[in-house]
Formats: C-alpha cells, structure tokens, sequence
C-alpha cells in the first residue's frame, strides 16, 4: 500500500470541538486516559465483581457505537538527570539508582486508553450531532466510572500539545509527538496530520511504517472456558506493544440476526448434500454442525430477553522497530505467552491492513478475524489493568511546589513507580519487617533520600548501631545518650532551652518513680519552687534541686541519683544532646544502652531526648525514624509524645518513621495499633515467608489486609521487593541498589558498625575507600564532617 492510498482509506478528519473529531464516515471520536483496575492484591470476587461491572456498561451500548481498549506499553525514559547535592554519598546513591532503572529494556512505561466511537442516527446540523455525542458519551461515562477513573483526552488550552491527536499519532510510531493548535488554526486534514507511510512490498509481505518495521498480529481462537483476566498475562511483557481490542456493540435485533444467520449456516453444513439432491428426506448429517447450531439456542434465548448485549470483538497487537531481527524478541515473547494460556496468535501478512485499521480508534472496518461475542467476555478480554503509580512529585503542601518524588521504583511487572511517604500533607509511615529481610538497609535508603530535600533534616532512633556506617557516609552526627565517651544526660543544664514548664514535669516523674507514688500538693509546691529558683542559676544540675526543697522523702529520692550506682546520671558537664541535633541534618541517636538500663533510667533520659527532638520541629522536612518502635511504647510519657508527634506533627512538617521486626507486637497492643493505622496512612510490608501461616496470619489480620495481601506478602522476594500500601493505591515495588547502595547502607552487622564508629573517630571519610573497594569508583575531595 502506497502513502497516498493510506491516507485516503485513514477515517481520521478533523476537530470539531475540544477532544472531538469528526470522522470521514460521519461518525465523533473521542478519547480518556483510564485509570484501570489494579488487579495485584485485589481478591478475586473483587475482580469479578468489577469485571461484571464493567460489561453491564458494554451490554448497554448499542448500533453505531464502538469502543477501543488501548493497552501501550513503552520503554521508560526519564524526564531529566537527577539533581546533585554536592554530597557524595546522597548523589552516589541516586545516580546508581537513576542508572540501574533507566537500562534498556529494564523498566517500563504503562498507559491504558480508552476510545469511543458514535456514529449518528441520521445526519444533521453539527450542533445536533455534537449534542447527541455529548449524550451518548456521559451515559458511558456514568456507567464506566464504578470501574475505572477516566481523564479526558483534552488540551488545556490553545497552542499546548493535542494529547488526543497525540495519543493516537502514538498508535503509528512510538516517538511522534502531538500537534499543537494555535487559536486560529483550523484543525482540519488529521489523516496527513497523523497518518503515516505503511507500505507492504508485496500482499503476503511485511508492513513497514514510516520506514520502519512493523508486526500485527491478531488474537484467534479464543477460549471457550477461562479463569479471570486471562490476557492480563500479556501486559507483563518485557517488550514495547500496542494491543488495541475494538468492540463493536450490536443492538439485540442486529445480533439475533446474525446469530441465526450463523445457525443456518451450521444447519446447512451439517445435511447430507447428496441425499438432499436425491429428494431424500433424511440423511447422514454432520453432528459436529447440529452440535454447534444447537449452541446458539441459549446464545438466542439471552437475546431476546435482553440480559446481555452482544458484538463483534477484535484484538491486534502491534510491534514496531527499526528492522524485522529487532521485532522478534518481542514476537518470541508474545507467541510463548499466547501458548502458555493456550490461545491463538496469527502474525497478518494478507489481512495485515484491515487488522491494523481495526486497531486504529475510529475505524470500523470489518476485519476477517472479528468473532460476535458476549459484553461480558469482551469485559474479561480486553485490557482492564493499569498499576497505581505513585505521585511524580512530592505530594505534600507544605514542600516546595515542584520537589520531585522520595524515590523511584520499579513494580514487579516492570513498570515505573514514584515512591513518596506522604498523602497530602502527612508522612507518618509504619514498616514491617522480619529479622533478616533488609530493614535497616530500606531505612537508610529512605533517610538518605529524605535528605536530598530542601533543608532537610533526620533524627533516627537506631537501635545496636546497625546505621553507624551509614550515618557517617552520609556526613551524620552518631551520639549514644547516658554512655560514657559519647554523650550522657544533663536535662537541667539546659533548662534554660526547653523552658521551666518541661523541667517541673520531668523533675515529678523522676520524683515520683522514686516515692512509687504520686506528689503530694505540698511536695508539688516544693518542686515547683526548686525549678524557679535553677532557672536563676548559670549552669543548674539535678544536685542544685536536692539544695531547694525541704521535704525529706524528696530529697532521700533525689539524693539517690548523685550519690550511689546512678550517681551523676543526669549531671553530665559534657552532654548536650541538643548541641549534637544542632550538628548536623542527619543525627543518629543509639538507644540500646538506654534501653538495657534501669526502667527509671531509661524512662526519664527518653524523656529528656525526646523533647530535644521536640524542639527540632521548627518548620523544617523533619524525618524521624524509630527503629524497634514498640519498644517505645513501653512507658505511657513515650506514648503520650508520639501521639502527639503523630497528631500535631504534620503542621510542623514532620514525618515519623516507625519500623518493626515483629508483627506480633502490634497485635498484642491492639488499641494503640488502631490509632497508628489511623494516623500512618503509608505502611511499608517487607516479606515474610511465614505470613500466611496459621500463627502469624492472625497478626496480619490486625492490620487491615486482606488474604489476597497477606498471601502477597508471604511471596515477595526476600531482600529485593516490598509491599506498600496508601490510600491511594498498593503495589509491591523493589528499589534499585547496587553495589553503591550496599557499599554505603548494607554494612549493619555488629562488627561493620564497631569498625564505622572506630575508624571516624581518626578519619570522617575513611568510608570511601570502602566505597571505592566495593564499586571501582573513586569519589572526590573529601568532604566536611559534622
């Protein structure tokens, strides 16, 4: 086929009206952008019910109208290079992991489209037949919208991209861009605007396009009996496609028609020519025919009464590539998923130009291979999935507009996913994860990400120093309150910072853990006398409260903690934890020997870290990670915090990552964990191979997900893939770490962290020389430490 005769038999004409084109033949085209079903962790009577759903509204097309169901996928190519900061190790880390996804052919880009097509009863003035258009259009819509999120294919305004006319000059070459329409331009001549150059060389030859090869191939011999979303299996692929499946709705009285045309033909080719030539009433017939007459009996009974609409389906694939050899990875991998689900699969040689007519929206054009089939089936057929992928940019109010996702991702089916912990303006985030399944590498990866944010800041609650290396690649403050050589506690020292409010309330909790009971009014009065007065003193201590009160069961408990095993626990000259937040954008706090101490101990110096924490919220992107959070939860001070950390953080742009190795603990704290559910709205599920087991599903169940869920968690690849869950979508992902990544966050065990604090102690950027070990990459000049 030549250029020219492309052209004219292309049914494509001109814009009649935002999104709208009028047809050759008469009939109004238009377009949405679908968000489809994600199908990954949905339950199956879930599936189902949406499928129903979805061919309800295709039995109530009719006569005239015709839908497209376009399924694109594209090698993923990013927008732009990422950002540097001008700090190795965060720029390392995202340059790796930009790298690892944008190889050829190792992440992918998903869109589906949906068309409609309308043709008129009867011509008429233009404003009519768009009227009628728009009609028949929002009754689709209505019914479509319980199934899928439908975006009009529109321009936002004169002289921007067409992203109509561009969606389907795409159907004709992957790299065409979309026209732009001036004001006072006249859309008109969209067949040479949009068309191409198909030539086949000889009739059973191949089609190239614009010079380039093309393959179409037709779905043929569909299954009679299938399970649900049998074709899903092709949007897997790992190969650039379009399949396009055109339903073309018949009224009841059309299909009947053709239907008992079809019965006919069966009856006939099933009796005995000879014995009919012969005048004989009877005969040898062919049971085969009367059995497949004989099946369109309940095909007519639906029919006429109305339960199911009826039309001719069409399913094509095109492949495209600069030459025939590069097309056929891709043939290889579409004839063996076509095997495997026992379907037909025909490359077009004779019938290549009809079949890639009747993939391109707007064209009704029989096709030899269209089979009538059920609303329904062409529901089950068709391409319905899309994934949810994440928002592009932040999506918090509160950051800069424009500041680009945490992280990126690649879903297990190879599409690209923009990772984010916040919805809206909240971050809050609860991970899951086993002993063992990479949970302080995800957390560096995301501190370190969180960092890459303008004036960004994290304070990470480790637990046995499993971030110590990582915190020093990252240019970090490591500090571990109440041991010895590191930094210990001095609450009072710094009354002056947290304000005399804060140090009476710390002052009766230290007081009465030691009474065992609570304050009398008369030794509340003491108290708060004693803290007037430290704040009148240069540097005040513990031992200066012991000077200011009377009362001698007050001063036996506050004598305890300057004279015995805990003596000077809480007057250490050289602490100053807040000094140590002030340091640096990252700060590390070590609290696994708080936590082995005495519970006053523990209690009171968590207290006193947590509200040097508190007085960081200044308005910053605040990250604050608790490793081991439940163990946070032991005391009621710590709870009353975090909730309001939780509740009033987000006004102070804070985000609180709360990770666990142990899922049981959140369903035995069953009345805490609903409030987190509430208020941490991404939850992150590392895998779990025991999940799905008799004793630990009950602990999942707690959680909210469902079997479909929790069987997903059980399956996920270990060290390499993750569950997350938002409210607005779910998706199990792996983020990209190689050899860098590992280099800079995997070194967790007990003895890399002993080495990390060891070695910075001489030398804050002794770790790139293990970098440089692990990847071959010598970094630049060494860098500033805090």
């Amino acid at each position: 086929m030549t250029s020219r005769r492309f052209i004219d038999v292309l049914n494509w004409g001109a814009l009649v009206a935002p999104g709208v084109m009028a047809c050759k033949d008469g009939s109004l085209l238009a377009g949405w952008e679908v968000a489809g079903i994600d199908t990954e962790s949905m339950e199956p009577d879930a599936l189902a019910g949406h499928l129903w759903h979805l061919g309800f509204a295709l039995s109530r097309l009719s006569d005239g109208e015709t839908v497209w169901s376009v399924f694109e996928r594209r090698p993923w190519v990013p927008d732009s290079d990422p950002e540097t900061t001008g700090h190795d190790a965060l720029d390392a880390l995202t340059l790796e992991s930009r790298v690892m996804l944008a190889g050829e052919g190792a992440t992918w880009s998903d869109r589906l489209l949906l068309f409609f097509c309308w043709m008129p009863g009867a011509p008429g003035p233009l404003v009519d037949t768009l009227a009628g258009f728009d009609e028949a259009m929002q009754a689709m819509e209505s019914r479509l919208r319980s199934v899928f999120g439908l975006q009009r294919l529109m321009p936002d305004g004169p002289g921007v991209p067409c992203p109509f006319c561009g969606a389907l000059a795409g159907l004709l070459g992957q790299s065409r861009n979309a026209p732009r329409f001036g004001e006072d331009d006249l859309p008109v001549g969209l067949d040479m605007l949009l068309g191409a150059e198909v030539v086949q060389s000889r009739r059973t030859g191949p089609l190239t396009l614009d010079r380039r090869a093309v393959a179409v191939l037709a779905l043929e011999g569909l299954p009679v009996t299938y399970g649900i979303a049998p074709f899903e299996r092709f949007q897997n692929l790992p190969c650039a496609f379009t399949w396009s499946t055109r339903y073309e709705a018949l009224s009841a009285a059309t299909a009947r028609g053709i239907v008992r045309r079809r019965q006919r033909f069966w009856l006939q080719s099933s009796a005995d020519l000879l014995a009919n030539i012969g005048g004989e009433s009877a005969g040898r017939r062919d049971l085969y025919g009367d059995a497949m007459a004989e099946s369109l009996e309940p095909v007519l009974a639906r029919l006429s009464r109305g339960d199911e609409g009826h039309g001719y389906h069409v399913s094509v694939f095109l492949l495209q590539g600069e030459t025939r050899a590069a097309l056929e990875p891709a043939l290889a991998l579409l004839r063996s998923a076509a095997d495997d689900g026992h379907y037909g699969l025909r490359e077009e040689r004779v019938n290549a130009v009809p079949a890639l007519m009747s993939a391109l929206p707007g064209h009704t054009t029989v096709n030899s291979r269209r089979a009538v089939l059920r609303a329904q089936a062409m529901a089950d057929l068709m391409p319905v999935r899309t994934i949810w992928r994440g928002h592009a940019t932040c999506p918090s109010p509160r950051l800069p507009a424009g500041t680009p996702t945490l992280l990126e991702g690649r879903a297990r089916t190879g599409e690209h996913v923009h990772v984010n912990l916040h919805n809206g303006d909240v971050g809050h985030t609860l991970l899951f994860g086993p002993t063992g399944a990479g949970k302080s590498v995800l957390l560096g990866r995301i501190a370190a990400a969180w960092l890459r944010y303008p004036d960004a800041q994290v304070i990470w609650f480790d637990r046995q120093r499993s971030s110590a290396h990582a915190c020093a690649a990252l240019g970090g403050t490591f500090i571990e309150p109440g041991v010895p050589g590191s930094s210990g506690i001095a609450p009072f020292a710094r009354l002056g910072r947290l304000g005399a409010s804060w140090g009476l309330s710390w002052l009766t909790a230290l007081v009465e853990d030691g009474l065992g009971r609570p304050a009398t009014p008369d030794e509340a009065a003491e108290l708060r006398g004693a803290v007037e007065s430290l704040e009148k003193v240069a540097r005040p201590s513990l031992r200066n409260t012991w000077e200011y009160v009377q009362s001698r069961p007050l001063r036996q408990v506050l004598q305890a903690w300057f004279k015995g095993p805990n003596a000077g626990m809480f007057d250490a000259d050289e602490a100053d934890v807040g000094a140590a937040l002030d340091a640096a954008a990252l700060t590390v706090i070590e609290t696994y020997s708080l936590f082995d101490a005495p519970p006053a101990v523990t209690m009171l110096s968590m207290d006193y870290v947590f509200a040097e924490t508190d007085r960081r919220f200044d308005g910053r992107p605040t990250l604050v990670v608790l490793d081991e959070a439940w163990s946070f939860f032991a005391h009621p001070l710590w709870v009353e915090r975090l909730r309001s950390w939780l509740k009033e953080g987000r006004k102070l742009n804070v985000a609180v990552l709360m990770a666990t190795q142990s899922v049981a603990d959140a369903s035995r704290r069953t009345d805490l964990t609903a409030d987190l559910l509430e208020s941490c709205q991404t939850r992150l599920y590392l895998p779990n191979a025991e999940a799905n087991t008799r004793e630990m599903r009950p602990h999942y169940d707690v959680l909210s997900l469902s079997p479909a869920q929790i069987e997903l968690i059980a399956r996920i690849e270990p060290k390499r893939e993750l569950y997350i869950v938002q409210p607005n979508g779910r998706r199990v992902i792996s983020l990209p770490m190689g050899d860098a990544a590992l280099s800079i966050l995997g070194r967790t065990g007990a003895d890399d962290s002993a080495r990390a604090l060891k070695l910075r102690a001489g030398d804050p950027d002794y770790w790139k020389e293990d970098f440089t070990n692990d990847t071959g990459i010598k970094l630049g000049a060494p860098q500033d430490a805090a």
